[in-house]
């Protein structure tokens, strides 16, 4: 998925909640690295890179949903309190790549159905949010191709046939994946799809 279809999508996923703002960002060094935001454009969304809140990083620390009742000092600029919901994006158990924060103005907190609904959300950004922001951004689609079998345990030769391409250019490709992905062993392409399974009914 784009970054516009990831926008649509995750605007029409979040209709169903109370909030008024929400934004998606994969965390790196301390910072979140927003990448889709409901106040900017989905084609011109104007990226930037925010400071993690206390909040934010109890919640990633937590590894699971939390809303807070704010004031000022909120991702979002406003002038008096207002509900978040912060929800880290990440597979269960798992280090979080991310975080999903929704927010808005309302007098009550955000009810328990809401929370699980955001929190279940979030965890289905895994994926897009890697491959728009994460390590996998830097493959092109072949390479993505190459890189998704063999997290799945494919050898070189299955994954060769799989795409209908020569042995030959499959070593290649899968040279090219380990080298942008700083990897050593097609193996340790699992620790980088989070929550991926390998097929075992094809071995």
């Amino acid at each position: 998925m784009d970054l516009h279809g990831l926008h649509l999508q995750l605007g029409r996923s979040l209709a169903l909640v109370g909030q008024e703002r929400w934004l998606l960002g994969g965390v790196r060094d301390g910072r979140l690295n927003v990448i889709a935001d409901s106040a900017l454009d989905a084609d011109h969304p104007r990226l930037r890179r925010r400071r993690l809140s206390p909040m934010a990083r109890r919640c990633l620390e937590e590894r699971r949903p939390l809303a807070v009742l704010v004031g000022t000092a909120a991702p979002f600029a406003a002038s008096h309190p207002r509900w978040l919901l912060y929800a880290p994006v990440g597979m269960p158990r798992r280090r979080p790549v991310g975080l999903l924060i929704v927010g808005r103005r309302a007098e009550h907190p955000y009810p328990d159905d809401e929370i699980e609904y955001v929190g279940a959300l979030a965890v289905s950004l895994t994926g897009p949010l890697l491959s728009l922001c994460g390590p996998l951004a830097h493959l092109s689609e072949r390479e993505l191709q190459i890189a998704r079998l063999l997290a799945h345990r494919l050898s070189v030769f299955e994954t060769a046939a799989a795409l209908r391409i020569d042995p030959d250019e499959a070593r290649r490709l899968v040279g090219d994946v380990l080298r942008k992905l700083a990897l050593r062993s097609p193996a340790q392409l699992v620790e980088v799809w989070p929550g991926l399974e390998p097929f075992t009914a094809w071995r």
